[in-house]
């Protein structure tokens, strides 16, 4: 009898010994799920109800629809000022056209963020480099309209682009478009050169005008006279008339064609893109098709790309700079030994930067609010994604970005760094 109660007592032991230790493996893999989670290492859940997610993700659907219609403001007015310019070219009508470019690229490298929604099955039929980096986009079709919100991007702004594919750079003066008087001017050429063997080969957008408008020369300290590439010239020198040209065909006046097609093409294309967002449009529809969490995850996803963009172009301009074997970013904002375009190229990345950070931080929410206090308008992408922990670590990682950014004496690897990391942090 003392030999079964001690069987007993021995088997109840082993029970409770097996039992403890299955809740402390449970418990350690529930510690190491949350643990992974708030890294960032498992795929994201909603931190919010079905109900919430869809209307903060209609919220950025709206935010973009609304960013999108000052774009097209912007472009207009910078239509406007371009066809005053050819009307009197002056100095200062041509100082009028640059500023109403500074304020559209305001105005589109604002809604950047929001511009490079992707589908899932985009995203995993996507093309890959040796290196594992993505391929260049180029204008291949898609059955999918959400996944096409790229073809619309490059015509809107394609960057980095070759100036001398456009007009004459440098040494090069019988470059480009301007200057091939075999290239029809018409929006059915210009489309059909845009992007057609290499994505630099850019030949519609902002950053093609912006090249017009500004040049290669730096006129600082002396008279500006770019204006005067735009005069309409109405006499043909007679050794060209001899040759065979007509007036169309002279540079200034083939390079006023050029802007004003461009121009055009911009407000149509912007045009076009807002009815595609508008509830009946192709996008709109297709994205109210998607699950809240995969709306959500559009939006992340399209601001961690819009980073890695901006990661290529300061990675290309470092390239430049030792190709050309000129010293990184010089202090003071000097950039002794670069062309005007250089330099413009540099301040440029920096905007789309300064911009897309704005972006990143109007969607942080109010940290210091907890999510039972806030109202539906005040919950926001990365509070209905991620973890206070994750929040946090964005929230540094964009300001480490800035503080780089901002420093007088900006370290080139450093700025790059920072932008691979955030990217890093929001990309799925």
């Amino acid at each position: 009898m003392d030999d079964l109660k001690l069987m007993t007592f021995k088997k109840s032991i082993l029970v409770l010994l097996l039992a403890i230790s299955c809740i402390a493996c449970e418990k350690s893999n529930t510690t190491e799920k949350t643990a992974a989670l708030n890294n960032g290492q498992l795929p994201p859940s909603l931190r919010i109800d079905q109900a919430a997610a869809d209307r903060v993700a209609d919220a950025l659907w709206e935010k973009s629809q609304k960013q999108l219609s000052n774009t097209l403001t912007k472009a207009m007015a910078l239509q406007q000022a371009i066809a005053q310019l050819l009307k009197k070219p002056t100095e200062k009508s041509l100082k009028t056209a640059q500023k109403e470019w500074r304020s559209a690229i305001i105005a589109y490298q604002q809604l950047s963020p929001l511009l490079y929604l992707k589908n899932k099955q985009a995203n995993a039929k996507k093309p890959t480099e040796k290196n594992g980096t993505e391929k260049p986009e180029t204008q291949e079709k898609t059955d999918s309209p959400l996944s096409s919100v790229h073809h619309w991007r490059n015509r809107i702004a394609a960057w980095p682009i070759q100036p001398g594919y456009i007009d004459s750079f440098g040494p090069h003066v019988h470059s480009g478009i301007v200057n091939d008087i075999n290239l029809s001017i018409d929006a059915h050429t210009l489309r059909g050169q845009h992007l057609l063997t290499d994505d630099h080969e850019v030949t519609i957008g902002l950053y093609t005008i912006e090249y017009l408008l500004f040049g290669d020369r730096d006129y600082k300290g002396k008279k500006n006279t770019h204006y005067k590439r735009f005069l309409n010239a109405t006499t043909l020198p007679e050794p060209l008339a001899k040759a065979g040209l007509v007036i169309d065909e002279l540079p200034s006046n083939r390079r006023r064609s050029l802007i004003t097609l461009q121009a055009r093409l911009l407000v149509n294309d912007i045009q076009t893109l807002i009815g595609l967002y508008q509830s009946s449009g192709a996008l709109a529809l297709e994205f109210q098709e998607l699950a809240p969490l995969e709306k959500l995850q559009a939006f992340q996803n399209s601001i961690g790309h819009s980073l890695q963009h901006i990661d290529k172009l300061f990675t290309f301009y470092k390239e430049e700079l030792i190709v050309n074997n000129v010293e990184e970013e010089p202090k003071d904002k000097k950039t002794k030994g670069q062309s005007a375009f250089s330099q413009r190229f540099y301040a440029n990345t920096k905007l789309a930067l300064k911009n897309n950070l704005a972006t990143i931080n109007s969607l942080h929410g109010d940290s210091d609010s907890k999510d039972d206090d806030k109202n539906i308008k005040d919950i926001s992408l990365f509070d209905a994604l991620f973890s206070e922990k994750k929040k946090d670590n964005i929230l540094q990682l964009t300001k480490n970005l800035e503080d780089e950014s901002n420093k007088k004496e900006a370290n080139l690897e450093k700025i790059i760094l920072a932008t691979r990391n955030l990217s890093k942090a929001l990309l799925l």
